[in-house]
């Protein structure tokens, strides 16, 4: 176990990906709290729509998993971008005044969710050492799985506290901080300007030189 924490610590890649699937897991997917507090105390409504809340994000989660199985090429802009993405659409979604446009914010927000895990865990797969996958898989689910009972409860905590809109924007927030923390240090650890290339290529694409 130290040697694959030691494994981890000397790769900037690997750190940035265990930092944003325990931030992102902890305080972001928390759905199920968060969608009960939505239902119940901003709509008014029933654990019926709570349910139907529930399977209309799974049909963004079924989108995006099926795009995932279509990506190919480097998954790390995937990482970054669906950290960003997740939180700006869970922060969309809490200011949705109307039932029926929360849910609808929820199919983008699952597929972001998942694109998110789904690059991170492939990223991972892909680029470990054969002889570390294993204690390093292990690591990023303790990460990513671990963070909920302490997430969790402190956002439905915060929900009493401050209002389900309070709690589901902080949690895109941080989120939304986390995936901007990850692009600066992407930026800052890529091989030779990867990123700035990137970005000079879609600049020349849609706005010229």
């Amino acid at each position: 176990v130290v040697e694959g924490i030691k494994y981890v610590a000397q790769r900037p890649t690997l750190i940035m990906i265990m930092v944003l699937a325990f931030v992102v897991g902890s305080f972001g997917l928390n759905f199920p709290v968060f969608n009960s507090v939505m239902a119940t105390t901003v709509f008014d409504a029933d654990a019926e729509v709570f349910g139907l809340l529930g399977t209309i994000q799974a049909c963004g989660t079924l989108a995006g998993a099926l795009m995932a199985a279509r990506r190919q090429g480097s998954r790390l802009k995937f990482v970054v971008g669906g950290a960003i993405g997740f939180g700006i659409t869970v922060i969309a979604a809490c200011a949705a005044p109307w039932l029926w446009l929360y849910a609808i914010m929820l199919i983008p927000t699952g597929w972001a969710a998942v694109t998110f895990l789904n690059s991170c865990n492939v990223t991972l797969q892909m680029t470990v050492d054969p002889r570390y996958r294993g204690r390093v898989m292990a690591l990023y689910m303790v990460l990513v799985m671990g963070g909920t009972p302490l997430g969790a409860p402190l956002m439905g905590w915060l929900a009493e506290i401050l209002g389900a809109r309070a709690s589901v924007f902080l949690a895109g927030l941080i989120s939304l901080v986390a995936g901007l923390w990850g692009l600066w240090h992407w930026n800052r650890h890529a091989p030779q300007g990867e990123l700035r290339r990137r970005v000079r290529r879609i600049r020349v694409r849609f706005m010229g030189r």
